[in-house]
């Protein structure tokens, strides 16, 4: 956001009280944060909707509301989703009394401030709906997703053996969803082979989430619809900040929702495993038969055992198995917070982007990953409601 440039006009010293009572450095905060607010009122909250059928939308849309996220936990993650609302009192998507929007057409999204928008979802919608009698139509729409979740496959997958391989023939060649953005994709999602390629019949999306699972990777559809696939532990990689910090000034609300999942003891399934249980390895790993067994002694004596259990076809084999209980442990050992944060609307801000928080009323300073986006949209109005997550307490 550009403020302009402010500059100090006074010239008296800064522990100087003014009339107000307030010191001339506390009065040149205070100007500041008025100026920020007026400037931030004088933008224009403006957006674009895009139906592929049907063009551009904007002038019917009176409201949107968009949530992506990525999970940080083991779970498999869900879909993106929102909802369009749109008033039509000519009757321009009803045709019987039905809606012309079909489900599965694509729809796009851009949101800004005085018309300098950029893209914020992509995605289908799911289900559409016409009131006649009120002239409103409501969209539900979700990102591509939803789409590998409606798909199912299965059977032998030999020819594709590792992460990349496999992701690639499902998403862009079967479902033709375009290309796939990997992190390090010299690394792991290539060099990362399989236990086992016979696939049991089960949807795109959980094959994804097993496929990536193994390399410790998270994956979402990002704002333009393409399909992100990002190491867990890399969001605290300087790459990932983004200058941004958000202070009392700038937060509407800010509540804690939980603690963050801990995985202190990690036990993954296979099937290749020797003939005796409980044997004693290095570094506090065991196995057991058709199970190997990671955990973190001084994380289990300070926060008490936090136990995950992995069983996943993809994962198989000592290599495998020994890779995934040891990551997940090393990752998930230490608590952190997960808050929900209210704030105008930035479309600068991304999924897995890193700020600086500074809240002085509610005690909470640190650095925070967004782990999820919702957006609520209207001619007037552009909000925002991120869901973030800690650093990890490694002390």
């Amino acid at each position: 956001m550009d403020y302009g440039n402010h500059k100090r006009c006074w010239t008296l010293g800064d522990g100087y009280t003014l009339g107000s009572g307030l010191t001339l450095g506390q009065e040149i905060g205070q100007w500041h944060v008025i100026r920020r607010r007026a400037a931030a009122r004088k933008r224009k909250p403006t957006f674009s909707v895009f139906l592929a059928k049907q063009g551009d939308v904007t002038e019917y849309v009176t409201q949107i509301s968009t949530n992506r996220r990525f999970e940080d936990s083991l779970h498999e993650p869900n879909h993106g989703s929102g909802t369009i609302t749109m008033y039509d009192v000519n009757g321009d998507f009803a045709e019987n009394s039905q809606c012309i929007i079909q489900q599965g057409d694509e729809v796009k999204i851009w949101a800004g401030f005085d018309g300098d928008n950029i893209p914020r979802f992509t995605g289908l919608v799911t289900d559409p709906k016409i009131n006649t009698t009120t002239h409103e139509v409501t969209l539900q729409i979700a990102d591509y997703g939803w789409l590998l979740k409606q798909s199912q496959t299965g059977g032998d997958y030999s020819a594709y053996g590792t992460p990349k391989l496999l992701i690639d023939q499902l998403v862009t060649n079967e479902m033709r969803l375009g290309s796939i953005t990997y992190e390090n994709e010299a690394g792991e999602p290539t060099i990362y082979t399989f236990g086992n390629t016979t696939l049991s019949t089960r949807t795109y999306w959980a094959i994804i989430h097993g496929a990536t699972l193994g390399i410790f990777y998270i994956f979402y559809f990002d704002e333009n619809g393409v399909l992100q696939c990002k190491r867990r532990n890399g969001f605290t990689d300087a790459d990932s900040d983004t200058e941004i910090v958000f202070t009392d000034d700038n937060i509407q609300n800010l509540d804690h929702l939980q603690m963050a999942e801990i995985i202190n003891k990690k036990s993954v399934a296979h099937s290749d495993t020797p003939g005796w249980t409980n044997a004693a390895l290095g570094d506090g790993l065991r196995f057991g038969q058709s199970t190997y067994i990671a955990q973190d002694e001084l994380s289990i004596a300070r926060y008490g055992e936090r136990a995950d259990y992995e069983a996943e076809e993809l994962i198989d084999g000592w290599d495998n198995t020994y890779d995934m209980a040891q990551q997940s442990v090393n990752f998930y050992k230490y608590p952190k917070e997960i808050y929900k944060m209210s704030a105008p609307g930035r479309p600068e801000l991304q999924l897995t982007d890193r700020f600086h928080l500074d809240s002085q009323k509610r005690n909470v300073k640190g650095l925070f990953v967004i782990m999820g986006i919702e957006e609520y949209l209207t001619p007037r109005t552009y909000t925002q409601t991120l869901a973030i997550v800690s650093e990890r307490d490694i002390t």
